[in-house]
């Protein structure tokens, strides 16, 4: 609105009070208050500051009740007394809408109620001025249902200055239409938004009047800070915000220091969260997600989760949802959820990080660039000040801190089995987020930033020579975040320390150094022992010859270790103790340790051995040869040793990855490693397991992985084949099954009739004549999943299943694709290769986890029975529940149970070895009878009909625990007939030692005098 003011009296004193119904207080200036000399004393003010049109605060200084006059009818009314206030007096939206005071524009008049007579109204003047015109400064035409932004030109008036622009009435008569707005005036010039909703093309000439220009001061109440509530939701924060109690067990500060920071910092609790509810919103930046124009919609099915899973999933989505972090959203675009363990405690509950699968999206979106600071500068502006004391400041998840632009948040949309939801916030994982981060944290804190400040992504070091001039440092930055509404992390937070991490080197009172973790690797290089070990340090070393002067002359006496005729008398004498503590000093100083650049782009080289893993961070001189930056590596903990190489070689490079981030987060990088299978990490498509959670962890990042060959890749090679300190185990794993080949088999039929196959073998936990209970896991080797894979898609049992859950495509028949559709849910594709998830159905719910079931093709069938029933090692032909236990832990398949108890009934050697055995204890007779099947009624027949029918009903019966010996059917015999029933114990046939020996006996008989087709077994 235009600059409207009325003539209202207090206490005898007449001012011009502004009538502005978008301020949400009525408030006079402290000058005016002065001025009518009052006895009462300000009260206090439950609103510490307000905020006007233009940003900036101003400080209410208190309260106080005025009687307000307009043309004699008089209001009693608090007023809020601000410093710094322009107007003498504001009319606010609250006292016109508490006092029933209506506005007339039409007529420009103030009718107020009259309480003497309230039938007629008393009339006020509004007085307006309005104080130029804007017009279009070039022609323009605008597309029809289209807005646009089109400079105007504003005469008489300075850059800088904030005005009100207000359309014209007449306006509307070229079918256009725009909104009041405040702009800011640059060079005379400024831009108003105009919308065209017509269906025509609509021409705007040049110098064509607007909008009319309208004087707004720029201490004008706009709003109430939204960050600073009103005494009583202040009272409610204190009793909601629990007191921090902040470390400074960093610091040197005397009790009167720390007393006075801690005080200083609870006074600014709002800007600390420790928990989502307490999470800061900005602003000031929104993140866009820029694709390129031929990309198309991100469309993926979600992930199948088990019912364990699906609940912690729902569970982070009410709390998302609950801290408008995420909506819902009915955007063409779906990318997958995967939930990520969470190292936990011994003993804590397993906790999951909630992910998107972005990488899809990623690799559509175009990347964006920011300026990152060079590290001299940063050093030399810290050298400038010369600090005494140092914070180091962390943001609370600090993405999430962050809007997502309107137009382009439906690009973050993910899809679960509750539906679909998209991001109002800017996620973890999306390409280009930390550069989107960096550039809005230079923005809080421009003017700042580079006097007392340095910011790297949502790391911001203040630093200062003097504990007070620190205090006013942090109450600067503080006051920044509060107005762009950013909260910090307490728990990562550092006060006044002595010294501080940053970008990776230490900085405190005395000066600058390397991070000693940076080069911890080459400082504790152990001595070798070996000419290997020699071989491989100077392989390193080598690397690095031309940055260091006389390498030869100093490698001398290493050199002498390796030859031959030194094989086998190694001797470690002085000089060479000497050459090696000379070349390590060498490695980690000038010209081959350098400074990183951060405008330029890193290279990080990893590699791994069966023992330990190494990583070097590096960039490429002038003269385009590498130079050191860090060096990094940690010994491998027991678990982690018996993994495959592709998992060890995979978790160097997160771990090279996760110690560099500093220097990697906000810029391209390149992975050179010399395992070619780590290429396709970010393009697998599996949603569990160390490589998911891996890819996941990494896919923020913008880098490349590159195959470097062995003999090239000697540093980090060196790095990962020294010895470093034991690491715990952290993680479990057992073994595996290994898919090693593809072949042919050609089938003895007479059409020598040619299959394609997969070679199996199948390792076992514990190398036993007795079942394991958990004999594999189902892990095949990466590098043969499509072979397996393949095998499922031409499957009859899982092909279709296969297509729908990777391209969404049903089987023409109705009543199969209404089967795959009800099954769907328990079935889930990880690493392209086909599962189904399965509980063992229990009486009493026991927390038992669900089993995750590899769905074996027809032709790997054959090979699976073999291995766990025929093999020596975990088959020694057991019986038919033995081995479905077994298999079912870890495979499916159709109606597997009736295949199994098929194929062991053919077996030839359980036919001519498991005959029923009865021996008569007290005599030693023996008699052993052939059996079609093992059911129970078989047993009962064979027992009345060869035994009982003989020789009479036994005394005792003493059998093992086998489902056909405790039958009904047998029960029920000898209680017919009084016989005792004893059992022996489960898994100690020494109880029935007589029949077990026995039957070794009669085995070593029948195999000795039993042909090859069984003809003669009887």
């Amino acid at each position: 609105m235009q600059k409207n003011t009325s003539i209202i009296d207090i206490n005898g004193r007449k001012t011009h009070a502004l009538i502005d119904t978008g301020a949400e207080i009525t408030c006079c200036s402290f000058d005016f208050y002065s001025k009518l000399a009052l006895s009462d004393k300000l009260s206090q003010s439950d609103i510490p500051s307000i905020k006007g049109v233009s940003g900036h605060r101003l400080q209410v200084l208190g309260k106080v009740n005025l009687p307000i006059s307009f043309k004699g009818a008089v209001f009693n009314y608090h007023v809020y007394v601000i410093d710094g206030l322009h107007h003498s007096f504001i009319v606010g939206w609250d006292f016109l809408h508490a006092n029933k005071i209506n506005i007339d524009f039409s007529k420009s008049v103030l009718q107020v109620p009259d309480k003497e007579n309230a039938d007629i109204p008393k009339v006020c003047m509004i007085q307006t001025s309005s104080t130029g015109l804007a017009r279009t400064y070039y022609p323009v035409t605008i597309s029809p249902f289209c807005e646009m932004n089109v400079g105007v030109k504003i005469s008489k008036r300075n850059s800088g200055e904030i005005v009100l622009l207000e359309p014209v009435s007449n306006l509307a008569d070229s079918n256009l239409t725009s909104a009041k707005c405040l702009v800011k005036i640059i060079k005379k010039r400024a831009v108003i938004r105009l919308i065209n909703p017509t269906n025509q093309k609509i021409h705007i000439p040049a110098t064509k009047v607007l909008a009319s220009v309208s004087d707004i001061d720029s201490n004008c109440i706009h709003d109430l800070d939204n960050n600073m509530p009103s005494v009583a939701s202040l009272q409610q924060t204190k009793e909601a915000k629990e007191p921090i109690n902040f470390d400074f067990s960093t610091s040197d500060l005397n009790s009167e220091q720390r007393q006075k920071m801690q005080t200083f910092l609870a006074s600014y609790r709002d800007i600390f969260a420790t928990n989502l509810s307490e999470l800061g919103f900005t602003n000031r930046y929104k993140h866009r997600i820029e694709t390129f124009r031929d990309s198309r919609p991100v469309k993926m099915g979600f992930y199948n989760q088990s019912p364990h899973m699906h609940k912690e999933t729902e569970k982070h989505l009410v709390e998302m949802k609950k801290n408008n972090i995420i909506k819902e959203s009915t955007s063409e675009y779906h990318s997958p959820v995967i939930l990520v363990k969470k190292k936990t405690a011994p003993g804590q509950p397993q906790q999951y990080r909630f992910c998107v699968d972005f990488r899809k999206l990623n690799l559509q979106t175009k990347n964006s660039s920011f300026p990152i600071p060079r590290l001299e500068n940063v050093f030399d502006t810290i050298g400038e000040v010369q600090p005494q004391i140092l914070s180091c400041l962390d943001l609370h998840s600090g993405f999430w801190q962050v809007e997502m632009d309107e137009e382009t948040r439906h690009k973050s949309a993910f899809i679960t089995r509750n539906g679909v939801y998209e991001f109002l916030r800017m996620p973890f994982g999306l390409k280009n987020a930390p550069i989107s981060f960096q550039q809005l944290m230079s923005n809080v804190l421009r003017g700042l930033n580079w006097q007392f400040v340095l910011v790297y992504v949502d790391d911001i070091l203040v630093f200062s020579r003097s504990f007070e001039e620190h205090l006013s440092h942090l109450e600067q930055v503080f006051t920044r975040l509060r107005d762009a509404n950013l909260t910090l992390k307490p728990s990562k937070c550092v006060f006044a320390a002595k010294e501080v991490k940053y970008l990776g080197h230490i900085i405190s009172k005395e000066g600058i150094k390397v991070d000693p973790e940076k080069t911890k690797a080459i400082s504790t290089f152990p001595v070798p022992t070996t000419q290997k070990q020699v071989r491989s340090f100077l392989g390193m070393c080598n690397y690095y010859r031309r940055f260091v002067d006389s390498y030869s002359k100093i490698a001398t006496p290493l050199n002498g270790l390796l030859k031959k005729e030194r094989e086998r008398s190694f001797k470690w004498n002085r000089e060479c103790q000497v050459a090696f503590d000379n070349l390590k000093q060498a490695l980690l100083t000038p010209p081959v340790l350098a400074y990183p650049d951060m405008n330029k782009p890193f290279m990080l080289t990893c590699d791994a051995s069966n023992s330990a893993i190494g990583f070097v961070l590096g960039q490429l001189d002038s003269q385009r040869k590498e130079r050191v930056i860090a060096f990094g590596g940690k010994s491998l903990s027991k678990t982690e040793q018996v993994w495959n190489t592709t998992e060890k070689e995979c978790y160097a490079v997160v771990q090279g990855v996760k110690t560099f981030n500093t220097y990697l987060a906000t810029g391209k990088f390149t992975i050179y490693t010399d395992h070619k299978a780590l290429t396709y990490l970010m393009n697998q498509k599996a949603n569990t397991g160390k490589l998911t959670r891996w890819a996941m962890d990494l896919q923020h990042y913008n880098f490349e992985i590159k195959y470097r060959k062995g003999c090239n890749n000697q540093v980090a090679d060196a790095l990962s084949r020294r010895s470093y300190p034991e690491q715990p185990d952290d993680e479990t794993e057992v073994a595996a099954v290994k898919v090693s080949e593809v072949n042919t088999r050609t089938e003895a039929s007479g059409n020598d009739k040619t299959s394609e196959s997969i070679q199996v073998e199948f390792f076992y936990d514990d190398y036993t004549m007795v079942a394991p209970l958990d004999p594999v896991i189902a892990r095949p080797e990466l590098s043969n999943l499509p072979a397996i894979a393949k095998l499922q898609q031409n499957c009859h049992d899982f092909g279709n299943m296969y297509k729908f859950l990777t391209q969404g495509i049903l089987p023409a028949d109705n009543d199969q694709s209404s089967k795959v559709q009800k099954s769907a849910q328990d079935y889930s594709i990880c690493n392209n290769v086909l599962y189904k998830w399965f509980q063992k159905r229990v009486r009493v719910d026991n927390g038992e986890k669900w089993i995750k079931q590899l769905c074996l093709p027809q032709a790997l069938r054959e090979d699976a029975l073999l291995s766990y029933h025929d093999s020596f090692v975990g088959g020694a032909h057991l019986g038919i529940e033995r081995v479905y236990h077994a298999l079912s832990l870890k495979y499916f398949w159709p109606k597997m149970h009736q295949s199994i108890e098929n194929y062991i009934r053919s077996c030839d050697r359980c036919q001519r070895i498991k005959r029923d055995t009865k021996v008569d204890s007290f005599s030693k007779w023996s008699e052993a009878f052939p059996m079609k099947t093992q059911e129970a009624s078989e047993v009962a027949k064979v027992l009345f009909r060869e035994i009982i029918s003989r020789y009479g009903a036994m005394k005792c019966l003493v059998t093992d625990l086998g489902r056909n010996f405790v039958s009904n059917l047998v029960n029920a015999l000898c209680e017919m007939l009084n016989i005792t029933r004893h059992h022996t114990s489960s898994y100690h046939p020494q109880t029935n030692g007589l029949v077990e020996r026995t039957n070794s006996t009669l085995i070593q008989a029948v195999r000795a005098y039993s042909d090859k087709d069984q003809n003669n077994h009887k």
